[in-house]
């Protein structure tokens, strides 16, 4: 399976964060934005994310969703889960991600790897990943 890696960068679509009893936040969000990897089966592909996260006191879990739509209108997406820490606006996420599908040249697809990001700003996201696929 080959190794790859990249970066990307994302704007918040949507966000609800809902307080519940002991300093419990739960949060809902969707963003997107563009992959950058020297790897051209991802390299300027369109990364969409949906997430739950569960937060006490700052800190708690995410889990969610990803999709790619590459350039020619193949998809691939899967899952992803972490361990989340709050800072003020500011949420570091450490995780895994794993392929569970897609279209296309990416219909068989399989793998998974790891990622590290951060949320800046209510409306600004980054972070890196690599890992390992197969296209079957």
């Amino acid at each position: 399976m080959p190794n790859f890696s990249g970066s990307y960068s994302a704007k918040t679509e949507s966000q609800t964060t809902i307080a519940a009893p002991g300093n419990r936040q739960i949060g809902v969000s969707i963003a997107s934005g563009k992959q950058e990897s020297p790897d051209a089966h991802w390299n300027g592909a369109t990364l969409t994310m949906w997430g739950v996260a569960d937060t006490v006191e700052g800190n708690g879990t995410m889990r969610g969703y990803f999709r790619n739509t590459h350039a020619n209108g193949d998809i691939d997406h899967g899952t992803n889960e972490c361990t989340v820490t709050m800072s003020g606006t500011e949420a570091t996420m450490t995780g895994t991600w794993r392929f569970t599908g897609g279209t296309g040249k990416f219909a068989k697809i399989t793998g998974n790897g790891v990622f590290s990001g951060k949320q800046t700003s209510p409306a600004d996201s980054g972070g890196t990943w690599s890992g390992s696929y197969n296209l079957g």
